[in-house]
């Protein structure tokens, strides 16, 4: 599929006897401020249901609930934000989503306080964008050299810098059913704050991520993929 902004390569997928047929794919921008530099985007979406299973739906509104959070997150990339600012509201809004649904039977403080949003949402938001996909200098300091690490309860953010205007990165938040993880939260106490009874009913899908590449700018974010999925195709 083509539009204005570039090429979206779509795989279709069915899970085996769900009714749920599902797609990621990889986007191509045609953008002149991402044409020299290699992009990254993932997406999970629902191309088409078949059979009358109410999961589905639930699961559909789990995908547009984790839509609406990476919107709101996108809306953050602008230029004098600090990074990891964007990844700590990434952890309050899922815990929201989270006890929502209700997947967690706490208040969403309670989940991002003692890591319960970690088992569902394991890995960093983003990173930078440029020459490589996953672009080298997301924790130096200044363009002077130093380095500033991660925090030790988010060791997998791979950016840690003060946006700057004209940085392109990437918002992805995701929302997992990984086994090794929740395994984990329910040996250490935190399964006490778990339905898994939801878990066992969503666990089949593995999960959402919803991911795009947006530009610090000074004029306001500019979201150089969401338009594959609010435009129709050229």
């Amino acid at each position: 599929m083509r539009d204005r902004y570039g090429f979206l390569d779509l795989k279709p997928r069915e899970i085996e006897d769900s009714g749920w047929i599902y797609a990621y794919g990889v986007y191509y921008p045609r953008h002149q401020a991402v044409r020299h530099q290699l992009s990254s985007w993932s997406r999970a979406v629902i191309l088409a249901k078949r059979g009358a299973m109410e999961i589905i739906d639930r699961f559909g509104g789990l995908i547009a609930g984790m839509d609406a959070l990476e919107r709101k997150l996108c809306d953050m990339v602008r230029p004098g934000v600090n990074y990891p600012e964007i990844h700590l509201a990434a952890h309050r809004l899922i815990g929201e989503l989270l006890a929502a649904e209700r997947i967690v039977l706490c208040s969403a403080e309670a989940a991002v306080e003692t890591g319960l949003t970690s088992v569902f949402f394991p890995h960093g938001i983003g990173h930078l964008l440029g020459l490589q996909v996953h672009d080298i200098g997301g924790h130096q300091t200044a363009a002077t050299g130093g380095t500033t690490p991660p925090s030790a309860d988010h060791p997998f953010l791979r950016l840690t810098r003060t946006l700057e205007a004209g940085t392109v990165v990437t918002i992805e938040p995701g929302l997992y059913f990984i086994d090794l993880l929740l395994a984990k939260a329910r040996a250490d106490g935190r399964g006490r704050n778990i339905d898994w009874g939801k878990v066992a009913e969503f666990a089949p899908f593995g999960g959402v991520r919803i991911e795009d590449d947006v530009v610090a700018s000074l004029a306001g974010p500019e979201n150089l993929t969401r338009a594959a999925f609010d435009a129709p195709a050229a």
